[in-house]
């Protein structure tokens, strides 16, 4: 577990790179908060590249900000498997009179009783996430909208171009949002487990994210992470430390060059003939449609193309429009 305490620890200050798994707080003389990372005291830590997965706490699993003058920007972050008692499977704030920026997460398959993927606390607590991904974190109301990010009366979220399940509509506004799958390619790893060192934000072809990201907000690589020098130009490497701005020109209306979530695509040429790709196999054929077809008229995220919360004809005719055999 890191612990982050005291004003002297600023924005400066960049946790960069690591990976911080099996982390606890839960009892005993510590702390119950940031099983993973605990921000606190008035720290404000820029957080960056860092897989945080694997960790458990009474609330804040993965990290925990509590206290005023409290905060923390996080950057190229993954937060899976992460498991709270009460509250912020993944992500908890509390008692804090800043706001916290969530810029390029991926945060998924994270659970608690309330506040599967964050929770803001209490009336003062405040967020805002842009390029993120919030899915399948899970809690007492299942995977729901509501359930990635839990607000209390008076706290405050801001969401920009954002990935989250199909009744997100219904629940946060914000700008270039999008309520699809954000097809993961493998987020469990090699071990086909949640919550250990190997897992992963890497996008599938045809996943929504790719080039629908905004530069607005996006940090400068002021510790120059790279070594080449140059301060002034958009972080530059993803949480794979692979390039961050690639663009793949297949993709329609494209946003800018940098994909929603942690992970930069490293393909090119394949966004707009696969979007219907639903079983990821590289091509869209009869296997696709059975896909739709075994789900008419139901509610199944993962055959849900068009994001409606509702498998009908309009994701059968995406798929019969993207035939590629």
């Amino acid at each position: 577990m890191v612990d982050l305490s005291g004003d002297n620890v600023t924005e400066t200050l960049v946790l960069d790179g690591f990976v911080i798994e099996g982390g606890a707080a839960n009892g005993g003389a510590a702390p119950v908060i940031g099983g993973g990372v605990r921000v606190r005291n008035g720290a404000r830590p820029t957080i960056s590249n860092c897989r945080i997965v694997g960790n458990i706490g009474a609330s804040g699993a993965g990290l925990g900000i509590d206290g005023a003058g409290s905060k923390a920007t996080l950057v190229n972050c993954l937060f899976v498997g992460n498991e709270a008692d009460v509250d912020g499977g993944a992500i908890l704030i509390r008692n804090s009179d800043l706001t916290s920026s969530i810029i390029n997460c991926t945060i998924a398959s994270n659970t608690a009783l309330a506040g599967g993927g964050v929770a803001l606390a209490d009336s003062g607590a405040s967020a805002t996430f842009t390029n993120s991904i919030l899915v399948l974190n899970k809690d007492d109301l299942g995977l729901s909208a509501k359930s990635q990010i839990g607000v209390d009366s008076g706290a405050s979220v801001s969401l920009s171009h954002c990935v989250l399940p199909c009744d997100g509509d219904a629940v946060f506004g914000g700008v270039g949002l999008a309520f699809l799958q954000p097809r993961f390619s493998d987020l469990d790893g090699d071990d086909n487990l949640l919550g250990t060192s190997d897992d992963n934000g890497d996008l599938a072809p045809g996943s929504p994210c790719i080039d629908a990201g905004t530069l607005v907000g996006f940090p400068a690589d002021v510790s120059d992470l790279d070594d080449d020098g140059d301060v002034a130009e958009f972080l530059p490497l993803d949480v794979e430390c692979t390039e961050r701005l690639v663009a793949d020109e297949s993709v329609p209306d494209v946003v800018s060059a940098i994909d929603i979530g942690c992970d930069e695509a490293d393909f090119e040429g394949e966004g707009e003939t696969l979007f219907a790709d639903l079983n990821g196999d590289n091509i869209v054929d009869g296997a696709d449609l059975a896909l739709v077809l075994g789900s008419f008229l139901n509610e199944n995220p993962d055959v849900d193309l068009t994001g409606d919360c509702i498998v009908d004809g309009a994701d059968l005719g995406i798929v019969l429009g993207s035939w590629t055999n």
